[in-house]
Parts: C-alpha cells; sequence; structure tokens
C-alpha cells in the first residue's frame, strides 16, 4: 500500500512511499518470514502483515529496525487491523481471510470452465 503524495500521474513511486506490505502464506510461511519479512525492514516499510492462510491469522510486524521488526503481533478472526502510517484505516482480518477464500473459489471456477 502506498502513502498517497502529490505527482504521482507524473511520476513513479518511491521505495518510502510504501506504508504496507502484505505477503499471504500457505506454504511461504517460512520464506514469509526469513526472507521477505528482512527485505521490507531493509527498505524501512513501516507496517508488513503476513496473512498465515493455516492458522487464519495476520502476523502484524511494526517497527522496523535494521533487518527486523521491533513489534510483532499476531491478530485473530475477531481481531481488527489498523495501518499506523494512514489513521483511521480498520482492516477486519475475518474480511481478509474471507477475501482470500473468494479469490481462491474464482480461480478454480476459471479453472474448471477451461478444462
Amino acid at each position: 500500500m502506498l502513502r498517497l503524495r502529490d505527482g504521482y500521474r507524473t511520476t513513479l513511486f518511491r521505495l518510502e512511499d510504501t506504508v504496507l506490505a502484505v505477503e499471504v502464506a500457505n506454504t511461504s510461511l517460512d520464506h514469509d518470514r526469513t526472507v521477505k519479512l528482512v527485505l521490507h525492514a531493509c527498505s524501512g516499510i513501516p507496517d508488513g502483515w503476513i496473512v498465515n492462510l493455516a492458522t487464519k491469522t495476520v502476523e502484524v510486524y511494526r517497527s522496523p529496525a535494521a533487518d527486523s521488526h521491533t513489534a510483532v503481533t499476531p491478530a485473530g478472526l475477531a481481531d481488527a487491523l489498523t495501518i499506523e502510517p494512514i489513521p483511521g484505516v480498520v482492516v477486519p482480518v475475518a474480511s481478509i481471510i474471507a477475501q482470500h477464500r473468494q479469490t481462491r473459489r474464482l480461480i478454480r471456477s476459471v479453472a474448471a470452465q477451461s478444462l
């Protein structure tokens, strides 16, 4: 997710415009934690979420420092997430998980039609 700023119509976004990186993990959880989150932290992206499909939770990573995050919080289906650099935005974990299920069903449906 990118921070809004003037000039997007005439310039490309910059790394410092990124305020949230989201990884969806089913079989890639270890890779997302050990490789991708390190890259996000090194890049200074303030918020990172890993949607853990196996446990139906979201791992919230904040406050990047060097190659890790200093704040890690698990969130369950009953929780709602905020994006610290963008006040007022609230995202229910249940809606993230539900959206993934809908997307997966759509992909299966399209795949079945193409057979």
